[in-house]
């Protein structure tokens, strides 16, 4: 069966619905006329059918002479990591995903799997064995070639070794506790095959990078993968088969990429990809910053909170640039709390036993789903451009999304019942709630600095919880800071924060399975590098087991039984059940998101904003151009 990148009912119906704001061509008509605000319509673009979208302001503008090749963007923290395996968090992946690919790719507006390294794939009839043909011009960024060999190094020395802790995508790839053999047939091919019916496969493999063996062996073998390329290494040592290079990181200041002339991609016209030959991100410490470089035209795109649009539509025309309504996006903004509850001999894992209590607490979590006031957050923090989100799955994923999961809408009278039948009283009339008598419930709220959206966010949350005689305290951390905190010394307590979501859910597998590497709330303990501290990693291990509750296991299962389902209407119903139980018993506490929104400068031919792709630029390596 040859599959050559179709993507089958989930795609088209996805395809269907996606939202794009943005237009072919601007129009001279549209020079001389005042700022166009709700220009509406279905639109049919390169033959995807759209539903209907906004482009609050479209206008040619007063061009600055002449525009450059290149890209200039922003960006709110420094990069943690340059190595793409254990990257897990924004401020790396966005760099990173220009440098490196893997052997699909995902079409950020049709969300077709496209060719990646891998040129065509076919698949056995029962699903089970894959094999992959890639292109003989594939090339790293330094030209040496790529071979099946680099593809086997990346599967199963890197993802599948449970020897090098923190690999992202390892719980993903995994189906019933093992993972696929993968398999060289030659030079220039592979065959993997899969333990069992597996219905993400192939979108998955677009996030599976592929690596150099030559050059990372060495560090896998002698055990110092994990270190290998962190922010200090020489930007030239990177090296991905991805559109750009990194070619300069300074700390506090910007990372520079430069195009990959060693890409394969080019045109149906011979146009060799990418066009753009320079991307440079800036570093800025919050968005306030962000704003001003972008006014300044220092910068070339910025996320638009609703606080900015009235400025930034007086500016439009003057300043040379659009602002884009790219729709609610697929991912989720949360409230969370700690709920690990381990000991650990050479410090504190998680939060002290009187806060585990509180946060392990379902009645708890469901006071504070209460009484956060949803609607003062879009009109107040996001001026009104937003959503309220109650499931897991957001609305703007049309297929997975489930409607019907358990509601919380403002109710202080419900939140503070709810918490004295759980037995949260104040027992000294000093305003402040205690379980058990004697223990006031008080704790720090957190969020990443710099995102002025969450920040405002958490201090409206605050003052709710607040209302319900919690003392809480809003403490806000540096995101590389908060990062470490949540996947290395769970040193925290309530945390404001997002993902970025994606069309189909398993990509969350690490988040849903108890054990996944990114199962915030309750996580398992990292396998430690030293032989020496297993002993006590294993008792951790076993005392953390005995605390997983069984809706935290049910989750997982489905999970497993929602990756191996082939019937999409079984497997949405699978996902539906899943988003009921997070509803019900609320890890996260799903609160609002804003919609994307994006200023953009009028330099950009092909330019597409969709809330699928998770990029301004997405589409640098093969569409993306700048204007003559």
């Amino acid at each position: 069966m040859e599959t050559k990148g179709t993507l089958g009912p989930i795609g088209l119906i996805a395809a269907a619905l996606l939202v794009l704001s943005c237009m072919a061509k601007t129009g001279d008509c549209l020079a001389a006329q005042p700022l166009i605000d709700r220009l509406t319509g279905p639109r049919v673009i390169n033959g995807v059918p759209y539903q209907d979208f906004t482009v609050y302001t479209l206008g040619r503008g007063r061009k600055a002479e002449p525009y450059k090749n290149e890209i200039v963007g922003a960006s709110l923290s420094d990069p943690k990591t340059f190595n793409p395996s254990i990257a897990n968090e924004t401020s790396s992946t966005d760099i990173l995903q220009y440098v490196f690919e893997g052997l699909t790719m995902e079409n950020g507006v049709t969300a077709k799997i496209e060719p990646g390294v891998a040129e065509r794939w076919s698949a056995s009839e029962d699903g089970l064995v894959w094999t992959f043909h890639f292109r003989r011009d594939g090339q790293f960024s330094d030209g040496a070639p790529l071979t099946a060999d680099d593809v086997l190094f990346s599967y199963n020395d890197i993802c599948f070794n449970e020897n090098i802790p923190g690999v992202a995508m390892r719980d993903i790839f995994k189906i019933e506790g093992e993972y696929p053999l993968v398999e060289k047939i030659d030079d220039y091919s592979v065959k993997i095959t899969l333990p069992a019916k597996f219905a993400p496969f192939l979108r998955m493999t677009a996030g599976l990078e592929i690596l150099p063996k030559r050059l990372l062996k060495k560090a896998v073998d002698s055990g110092d993968y994990a270190a290998t390329w962190n922010v200090g290494t020489d930007p030239k040592q990177v090296v991905g088969t991805g559109p750009f290079k990194i070619s300069e990181y300074t700390s506090g200041d910007r990372v520079v990429l430069t195009a990959n002339e060693h890409y394969w991609y080019s045109d149906n016209e011979g146009r060799q990809f990418p066009q753009i030959k320079k991307m440079t991100l800036l570093i800025c410490p919050d968005l306030n910053t962000m704003m001003v470089k972008f006014r300044a035209r220092q910068t070339d795109g910025y996320p638009v909170r609703g606080e900015d649009y009235a400025t930034l539509r007086r500016l439009a025309i003057e300043n040379d640039f659009s602002i884009y309504d790219g729709g609610v996006p697929l991912g989720s903004e949360f409230l969370m709390f700690n709920q690990n509850a381990v000991s650990d001999p050479r410090g504190r894992f998680g939060v002290p036993k009187e806060k585990q209590v509180w946060f392990r607490d379902q009645k708890f979590r469901e006071a504070c789903a209460y009484a956060i006031d949803r609607e003062t957050l879009i009109n107040n923090v996001l001026m009104g451009i937003g959503a309220i989100l109650d499931a897991a799955e957001p609305p703007s994923n049309p297929v997975f999304h489930n409607p019907n999961v358990k509601k919380y809408r403002y109710d202080l009278r419900e939140a503070r019942r709810i918490l004295k039948e759980a037995g949260y009283i104040d027992y000294d009339g000093d305003g402040i709630i205690e379980k058990p008598k004697g223990v006031p419930v008080k704790f720090l709220l957190s969020t990443n600095t710099g995102n002025n959206l969450r920040v405002n966010a958490a201090q409206v949350i605050t003052t709710d919880l607040r209302k319900l005689g919690m003392d809480v305290t809003f403490s806000p951390l540096e995101f590389n800071n908060l990062v470490s905190k949540l996947q290395v010394s769970l040193d925290w307590e309530a945390m404001l924060l997002g993902l970025t979501g994606s069309l189909d859910p398993h990509w969350g597998k690490n988040v849903w399975s108890y054990d996944g590497r990114t199962h915030f709330w309750n996580q398992k303990p990292q396998k430690p590098s030293e032989e020496s501290q297993l002993g006590d990693w294993k008792k951790m291990v076993a005392e953390w087991e005995s605390g997983v509750t069984d809706w935290e296991k049910e989750i997982s299962d489905l999970y497993e039984k929602g990756a191996q389902e082939m019937d999409e209407e079984k497997r949405v119903k699978v996902y539906w059940k899943c988003q009921e139980i997070v509803a019900e018993q609320l890890p996260l506490v799903m609160a609002v998101t804003p919609e994307y929104l994006a200023a953009v400068r009028n330099k950009f031919v092909n330019l597409k904003l969709t809330p699928l792709a998770r990029r301004l630029f997405h589409n640098a390596d093969r569409e993306l151009m700048i204007k003559p």
